[in-house]
């Protein structure tokens, strides 16, 4: 489980919003079992960029440009979780989010 209980230090503050959501929707934390469905799902709207940088953050681990592009591919196979985190989203504000200034893409 990566825990989502604190905001790193160096996360950029575009995409603190974010954060809040994903924390939100997942208070025990993010399995490694949604890093597909929840990488997909918030790709909808953000950046092959900024989606990569999100979720590096929020795997700790470094992901890559190709992983965001591969995620929003129509060639990939759906996950069955996606639904679920579809939910968990937008029962935490997603609609909201995707109207506010703090949804993840760097400011013009």
């Amino acid at each position: 489980m990566h825990d989502v209980s604190r905001v790193p230090h160096d996360l950029a503050p575009y995409f603190r919003g974010t954060w809040r959501m994903v924390a939100c929707a997942f208070p025990d934390g993010v399995a490694e079992a949604e890093f597909w469905p929840l990488t997909i799902h918030l790709g909808e709207a953000m950046s092959l960029r900024q989606l990569a940088a999100f979720m590096s953050h929020l795997f700790r681990r470094d992901v890559s440009y190709h992983d965001s592009i591969v995620a929003m591919s129509h060639a990939r196979p759906v996950p069955a979780n996606l639904d679920d985190v579809r939910q968990r989203l937008a029962a935490c504000g997603y609609a909201d989010w995707l109207e506010s200034e703090d949804y993840g893409n760097e400011p013009d």
